[in-house]
């Protein structure tokens, strides 16, 4: 071999021993070198210097053995340990460079073989090219898909929750909690793949833009699964760690994802728009988390307008992502579970909206008394009224049902009422039995109570005589649910009746609630509602098939009358409605912050 060959290959040892070029570089360069060197076209020129200055050199920054995100540089030179902003994990410095160092020798190991393997083109440019499509990218690919495919459908599922969420049987952030690992067993499972993905020694393979957009696309699926479950297992905490946790891993993310959508606008606009929706989505959740975060801590009061204003603007940001997902034009596999994801994640933000309002309606806010007391009071009211399975829309309308009755308490909502107590008397009377020994029962006003009712109008035909009407005519009638309590009764009351009417003009005129008379808070929400009277339609001939229409919920007055006898004392509920009601209910009191609650049962 002469001695200009034997001077290239030299040089190639040293830039392959000082790191300057990858295995895979060195292995292809060594096999054309003295070809080339031998050309009499190479003017002079040291190929090799050619060779690797075209190779861009990057600094790899130490991963965390946790998450593989990156460890920022200790504050102190001496320091021997460090902790992840991103998992909150404290690792020996030392032994996250060696495991890195190892990841780094596995990588440039298998390149070379791979690389050795691959065959070739025409010139070194297109030789490399060549074997990252033919052979280093399928391998990857493949690997990241296996590493990956477990978790595929936790990845867009809900990020955001609090407290008073957690508590309902039916959760979807609690769902997607349970299927997310966390992060380290994550890393475990990927961190073989994406240092394969993020090895600089690809560098010289996947120079063109679109094999570096097929890399970032691979990296962006393995690191988005690390970066959420942080960000779920950091909310789940409710600390001061894991709020720091889900700004860390939230500005990934977004960088992430925004930084892609650049890459990728012009060769793949779909996965673009997909990635800037997938932003505006995380910037609704962070702007929750912050919202959240700055509730929980202790405050002497709290001006709630601004927060809700926040919240209700997070809300619309996070429905118009939900929106953008789907017009992205991406696969429906990833368009699908991310707009419902960022879906359940806006009815999370505005039951947190509708939180913050009642902490203020409720006297709470301005009293100096602590969110999350006040959640404590709340989730005692919403534990008492959730039926089994209740899920976020039950408790998206159990609590606008809430905020209208405190605000009609307060004066500043007008509801539909009926308070006329006038035909207690005359129908208690009525009730009251008689015995022969025992004589007739004493009657006894216990209380008088304003109950909630959803009220529809129900039409229908006639077909086995005149209830209302005459036989044969379409009539009409006002179906009464209760409102107060899962499952409660329902009763169907003529149109042509005093109380019919009573009902039909406090819906055309509502006021205040207010007065001596105590005030049942709603529990049942309109579609729980429609069920249950369809339900009661449908188990008679004379109602299957009728048409529902729900007019609203309305106060009605209910009195407890106690009929006392010889043998001891029943207590019966009373209404002014012509056909009979079993509602026998039980009352308590639940403090919400300066306001007394009544919730029924």
């Amino acid at each position: 071999m002469d001695a200009s060959i034997q001077k290239v290959l030299d040089g190639l040892d040293t830039r392959l021993a000082l790191g300057e070029i990858d295995m895979a570089t060195y292995t292809t360069l060594k096999a054309k070198f003295q070809a080339q060197v031998r050309s009499s076209d190479s003017g002079g020129v040291d190929p090799l210097a050619a060779a690797v200055d075209g190779v861009g050199q990057e600094a790899v920054a130490l991963k965390c053995p946790g998450c593989m995100a990156p460890l920022p540089p200790p504050s102190d030179p001496s320091a021997t340990t460090v902790t992840c902003e991103y998992c909150n994990g404290t690792f020996v410095l030392q032994k996250a460079a060696a495991e890195m160092e190892k990841l780094r020798g596995d990588v440039r190991k298998w390149i070379a073989e791979v690389a050795g393997k691959g065959g070739g083109g025409s010139g070194d440019a297109a030789s490399r090219a060549y074997i990252f499509r033919n052979s280093i990218f399928p391998g990857i690919k493949t690997a990241t898909e296996r590493a990956t495919e477990l978790y595929q459908s936790v990845r867009y599922l809900p990020v955001f929750s609090f407290p008073l969420i957690d508590r309902l049987d039916r959760s979807p952030f609690k769902d997607a909690l349970g299927l997310t690992p966390e992060a380290a067993q994550l890393s475990d499972n990927l961190k073989g793949v994406v240092s394969q993905i993020q090895a600089p020694e690809l560098a010289p393979f996947a120079s063109g833009g679109r094999e570096k957009s097929d890399l970032r696309l691979l990296e962006v699926g393995c690191m988005e699964l690390v970066h959420l479950a942080n960000v779920r297992h950091g909310l789940s905490a409710y600390s001061a760690e894991g709020f720091q946790r889900i700004v860390a891993n939230v500005k990934a993310l977004k960088e992430m994802y925004g930084g892609s959508a650049d890459m990728l606008k012009s060769e793949d606009p779909a996965v673009a728009s997909f990635m800037i929706a997938l932003v505006d989505r995380l910037d609704a959740v962070e702007t929750a988390a912050a919202t959240l975060e700055s509730l929980l801590k202790p405050s002497d009061g709290v001006a709630v307008g601004p927060l809700i204003q926040r919240l209700d603007a997070a809300v619309t940001k996070c429905l118009a992502a939900a929106s953008a997902v789907e017009a992205s034009g991406r696969d429906p596999k990833d368009t699908v579970p991310a707009a419902e994801g960022a879906r359940n994640d806006a009815t999370s933000i505005r039951i947190l909206s509708a939180c913050v309002k009642l902490f203020g309606d409720s006297g709470a806010a301005e009293t100096g008394v602590a969110f999350a007391d006040f959640l404590g009071s709340l989730t005692a009211a919403v534990d008492a009224a959730a039926p089994t399975g209740a899920g976020l829309e039950w408790l998206d309308i159990y609590l606008n049902n809430l905020a209208s009755y405190l605000g009609a308490m307060e004066g500043k909502v007008e509801v539909p009422i009926v308070d006329d107590f006038a035909w207690v008397q005359a129908k208690s009377e009525a009730g009251a039995k008689s015995t022969l020994f025992g004589g007739k029962e004493e009657v006894r006003l216990k209380e008088r109570l304003l109950v909630p009712f959803w009220m529809a109008v129900i039409q229908f035909a006639e077909q086995t005589g005149a209830l209302f009407w005459k036989k044969g005519q379409a009539t009409e009638g006002f179906f009464l649910c209760d409102a107060s309590r899962p499952g409660g009764p329902c009763v169907i009351e003529p149109g042509t009746t005093a109380f019919a009417a009573s009902a039909q003009a406090a819906v055309d005129s509502p006021r205040p609630l207010g007065g001596s008379t105590r005030v049942v808070a709603p529990a049942l929400g309109a579609d729980a509602a429609i069920k249950t009277m369809k339900a009661a339609a449908n188990a008679t001939e004379k109602y299957r098939g009728c048409h529902i229409r729900m007019v609203g919920i309305v106060y009605l007055p209910v009195a407890a009358v106690a009929y006392v006898g010889k043998k001891g004392e029943r207590v019966e509920y009373a209404l002014p409605t012509e056909t009979g009601l079993d509602l026998a209910i039980k009352v308590r009191t639940v403090k919400l912050g300066a306001r007394d609650i009544l919730s029924a049962s």
